[in-house]
């Protein structure tokens, strides 16, 4: 199953509702360079996996910058995508903000995800992640979560293999199912009803995990499924042009309410992520805001999606 990604904005909240925000990351990845606002990064992956396939489909570029054209299935100029995995077997990749943005100020993120192509069930599926980083030294993280069911960003097999560094949010748009299995977290969490503990897939959900840190925690806190036999939604289709998902992301870490230009009201402290499936109508799932272990300050914006074992893609 391929993954792409396209319109990528990161907005600070402004200081009151009527106000506008800073813009801090804006990437439409249309071209051959990301040439929008904030730089990218394109980060390792876990030992003794495949290499990081993030490219642009955008033709032409084979030299410049983190980012460089794909090898195949190109589209002209102004036309592209963020590719973060072809449709292939054992494929994974993802990409960061280059630098971390402040948080203090809240954050509104916006971007459309497509998943398409493939197998008929589709495998894995694609997360959006914030990362707490370290103000004196406010990098993006250096290598992305574990592959598959974890989609880049929480830990595997109970907590034997890490997962992304210092993770905060892992917001999974889980095509496949194993986002929702816990065996693809780390140790410490109480699963909801909506987790399987049997090493079950709860296929086309969206599901939130929070704070992690190598083998603990990035445990599920909200989903759009309520058990583990819930109706799957729909995330991708056969072509890209009609698997787009629009979603934006609102974390209101200010002490007041806000209400962004879409219309989703957000109180303070909590986060909402609106999201419309294909061919649905709008859905939102929302929450308190977790907190971290260690305040950072900062977080890194990141797009980090993996492919899952051979036998599920191609």
């Amino acid at each position: 199953m391929s993954v792409a990604l396209t319109a990528g904005v990161l907005v600070a909240l402004p200081g009151t509702a009527a106000a506008d925000g800073t813009v801090l990351f804006d990437q439409p990845f249309r071209n051959n360079t990301a040439n929008g606002v904030g730089a990218v990064a394109v980060p390792g992956v876990p030992s003794g996996t495949s290499s990081n396939s993030a490219c642009l489909s955008a033709s032409g570029n084979t030299a410049t910058g983190p980012l460089l054209s794909c090898p195949t299935s190109t589209d002209q100029p102004g036309s592209g995508k963020l590719r973060l995995t072809p449709a292939s077997l054992t494929r994974q990749g993802g990409v960061f903000g280059a630098v971390s943005v402040p948080t203090s100020q809240g954050l509104h993120v916006t971007f459309n995800a497509y998943q398409y192509g493939g197998t008929s069930t589709g495998a894995d599926g694609l997360a959006f992640v914030l990362a707490a980083v370290d103000p004196a030294d406010p990098r993006s993280p250096s290598i992305i979560g574990q592959p598959g069911g974890s989609l880049g960003y929480s830990a595997a097999f109970s907590g034997g293999s890490v997962g992304l560094s210092n993770g905060y949010l892992g917001i999974g748009f889980d095509v496949y199912g194993n986002y929702s299995n816990s065996i693809y977290q780390g140790t410490g969490c109480t699963n909801p009803a909506y987790i399987s503990t049997t090493g079950g897939r709860v296929p086309g959900q969206v599901v939130i995990r929070g704070p992690g840190r190598n083998g603990v925690g990035y445990c599920a806190i909200n989903s759009t499924a309520t058990s583990t036999s819930s109706a799957a939604i729909a995330l991708r289709a056969s072509t890209r042009t009609a698997s787009v998902v629009p979603v934006e992301v609102v974390a209101n870490t200010t002490g007041s309410e806000y209400t962004t230009s879409t219309g989703i009201t957000v109180p303070a402290g909590r986060y909402a992520v609106r999201l419309t499936p294909v061919g649905g109508t709008a859905r939102t799932l929302s929450g308190a805001l977790p907190p971290v272990a260690r305040p950072p300050g900062r977080a890194s914006p990141a797009r980090t999606p993996t492919c899952r074992s051979p036998a599920a893609v191609t």
